[in-house]
C-alpha cells in the first residue's frame, strides 16, 4: 500500500494579505500618480496663466504709449487746441488796440450837434468828399479834391473857386482867421511814399501840418483823422493801397500828433472789422464808403472832440494884434464917415 503524501493546504489568509498588499501598493502608486497628474496640470495651468498675463502685459505695453508720451501727446493736443482757439480769436473780430495819450481824442459823455462844426474847416481827399456828401453833416467848411495828397498840397491847384482852380492854402484864406477847428483827412494817396524808411511820407506830413499850424489862429486846434482801412480784395488802384501800409502811415501820424500838439481821431475804432481791415461790405471799390458808414463816421466825430472849455486860448500877442486891428478898422470907418459928411 502506497503511502500518499499529504498536501499542505494553502492558508487563505496569507493569499488575502498578499492581495491586499498589492492592492494597497497599487492604490498608493495610482494615488501619487493622480496627484502628480493633477499637480502637473495645476502647475501647467498656473504657468500658462502667468505666461498669458506676461504676454498680455507686454502686448499692452507695446500698444499703449509710455506715460511720458501720453503726457507729451496730451500736452501737444492741449497746445494744438489752444493754438486753434488763438487762431480763431485772431481771425474773429476784436477791438482795435486802444490808444492812450493827451494827443488822442477821447469819447465825450455828451454828443455835440452840428453847430460844433460852425467854425470848422475840413481838408481832405475823395474819401472826405464822400463824407461831406453822404454823412448828412449840415455845417463846416470843406476844402476837398480827388487825389489830394500831402506831398503836393502846396503846388497842386485842385480846389475849384470863382477865380478858377487854386491850392489848398489859397483856399484857406477864406477861413483861417475865423475857424478854430481844422480837420485833416489825408494819406490814402500818399501810401505809395512809404517805401524805404518812409521818410518821404513822414516829411510831407510834417511840413504840411507844420505850415497849417503856423497859418491858422493860435487858439485853433488841428484834428488829424486816421486813414481808414480798405477792403483789399476790392482795391484795383495799386498794391501800395494796403492795410499794412495804412497801419504804418497811421503810426507815423500818431507820432507827429504826439510830438507837435495835434489831436488824433482814430476813425478805425468804428470803421474797422477788428482785424486791421475796413468792415466788409462798407465800400464798392474797397476805398470809398457807402452812406451808412459815412454817417457812422459823423456820429463818431460828434462824440469825439475837444470841449470848448479845453480849447487853447488866444496868445497875448495875437490878442493885442487883433485889438490893434479892430482899433485901426474902427478909426478908418470913422475917418471915412467924417470925410463923407464934410463933402
Amino acid at each position: 500500500m502506497s503511502v500518499q503524501k499529504k498536501r499542505k493546504r494553502r492558508h487563505p489568509s496569507r493569499f488575502l494579505h498578499v492581495l491586499l498588499l498589492i492592492v494597497a501598493v497599487l492604490v498608493i502608486f495610482e494615488g501619487r500618480l493622480l496627484v502628480n497628474i493633477f499637480s502637473r496640470e495645476s502647475i501647467q495651468n498656473q504657468v500658462k496663466s502667468q505666461l498669458s498675463e506676461f504676454f498680455a502685459e507686454n502686448t499692452e505695453a507695446e500698444t499703449a504709449p509710455p506715460e511720458s508720451e501720453k503726457n507729451s501727446e496730451s500736452t501737444s493736443e492741449t497746445t494744438a487746441a489752444d493754438s486753434g482757439e488763438t487762431d480763431s480769436a485772431d481771425n474773429a473780430s476784436s477791438p482795435q488796440e486802444e490808444l492812450v495819450g493827451d494827443w488822442v481824442v477821447k469819447e465825450q459823455p455828451v454828443a455835440v450837434d452840428d453847430s460844433y462844426f460852425d467854425d470848422a474847416t475840413f481838408i481832405g481827399d475823395s474819401r472826405l468828399m464822400g463824407f461831406q456828401n453822404q454823412s448828412g453833416i449840415t455845417s463846416g467848411h470843406f476844402i476837398t479834391s480827388v487825389g489830394m495828397n500831402a506831398a503836393d498840397i502846396f503846388d497842386s491847384a485842385s480846389i475849384a473857386s470863382a477865380e478858377g482852380n487854386i491850392t489848398v492854402f489859397q483856399a484857406l484864406y477864406a477861413t483861417y482867421q475865423t475857424d478854430r477847428k481844422f480837420y485833416v483827412l489825408l494819406g490814402t494817396n500818399d501810401l505809395g511814399n512809404l517805401w524805404g524808411d518812409a521818410s518821404e511820407f513822414t516829411n510831407s506830413f510834417r511840413v504840411m501840418l507844420g505850415e497849417l499850424k503856423k497859418f491858422v489862429r493860435s487858439d485853433a486846434i488841428i484834428y488829424v483823422m486816421s486813414i481808414p482801412y480798405v477792403e483789399e480784395a476790392k482795391v484795383t488802384t495799386g498794391d501800395y493801397i494796403s492795410n499794412a501800409n495804412v497801419d504804418i502811415a497811421n503810426e507815423i501820424l500818431q507820432n507827429l500828433c504826439k510830438e507837435n500838439g495835434y489831436y488824433y481821431i482814430n476813425l478805425n475804432e468804428v470803421l474797422s472789422d477788428g482785424n486791421h481791415s475796413l468792415i466788409p461790405g462798407a465800400s464798392s471799390d474797397g476805398v470809398h464808403m457807402y452812406e451808412k458808414y459815412c454817417k457812422i463816421m459823423l456820429d463818431y466825430l460828434r462824440t469825439h472832440y475837444i470841449p470848448e472849455d479845453e480849447m487853447p486860448s488866444v496868445s497875448e500877442e495875437e490878442s493885442e494884434q487883433e485889438s490893434t486891428s479892430e482899433t485901426t478898422e474902427t478909426s478908418t470907418e470913422i475917418s471915412a464917415e467924417t470925410s463923407s459928411e464934410a463933402s
